[in-house]
């Protein structure tokens, strides 16, 4: 089986230590006798460029699926630089970007959540330029729309969408993110049966989970060692229906 997952800042391990979901799901399936090469590649469906660039890996690397994850975050969660964008444009938008990833490369342990003094600094700034979503849910479903539409066109293609819990904290700029996520994900189940595309919701996989290590870092929306572990062994269960 040859997974092609169309990343994000969890599936590199940017917020975890240790084995993040897609690798948990190769290493579930592969200790059920399937013989598994996967590929992770950084990916958004925002960019324009989005689905041609999906298409070029999927002809790249030949996948029998691909794994596309789903949140709500680019539509729910306040980031800076798109405030300092709209403010002073995409020049600047852009330097604000790299010294921010600059700031937290030195503040962050790679694989972990932010500290203190990380945490401390995005408070000041965005108190003081503000925060905005990257895009709009309707925006978000047509990105989605067009990124499915390009992965219909291969003969024998299957795609996984996986979405993430609603995300939780003070970073969140929707009310009642619940309902708007169930809106999302039934217009997105909709685009993706048309297809034959299938969703898998690890909503109710996280909740369900027994303990009280907490699952998600506490940005609201990063998922931590034990919850990389519950989606990937539904990623690999999913994988073995298909």
């Amino acid at each position: 089986m040859r997974i092609l997952v169309l990343g994000n800042s969890d599936t590199r391990g940017d917020f975890a230590a240790g084995a993040t979901w897609p690798e948990v799901a190769r290493a579930s399936l592969s200790a059920n006798g399937d013989d598994v090469v996967l590929q992770e590649v950084r990916f958004s469906a925002l960019t324009p460029t989005a689905a041609e660039y999906a298409r070029r890996k999927v002809a790249e690397f030949e996948p029998d699926i691909v794994v596309v994850p789903l949140g709500t975050f680019a539509f729910s969660v306040g980031f800076t630089w798109v405030r300092v964008q709209r403010l002073f444009g995409q020049r600047i938008a852009d330097r604000y970007r790299r010294a921010e990833e600059a700031f937290d490369t030195h503040t962050r342990p790679a694989g972990q959540a932010p500290g203190r003094l990380n945490n401390a600094a995005r408070r000041i700034t965005r108190r003081i330029i503000g925060a905005r979503p990257l895009t709009t849910r309707d925006s978000l479903v047509e990105s989605y729309r067009h990124l499915l539409q390009v992965l219909a066109q291969p003969e024998g293609l299957d795609v996984l969408l996986v979405a993430y819990p609603p995300e939780e904290g003070r970073l969140v700029k929707v009310r009642n993110l619940p309902e708007e996520r169930e809106r999302l994900l039934c217009e997105i189940q909709s685009i993706a049966s048309r297809h034959h595309f299938r969703l898998l919701d690890t909503a109710p996989v996280l909740a369900g989970a027994p303990g009280l290590d907490p699952l998600i870092t506490p940005d609201g929306f990063h998922l931590r060692r034990g919850g990389h572990h519950l989606v990937g062994e539904a990623v690999a269960l999913a994988l073995r229906e298909r």
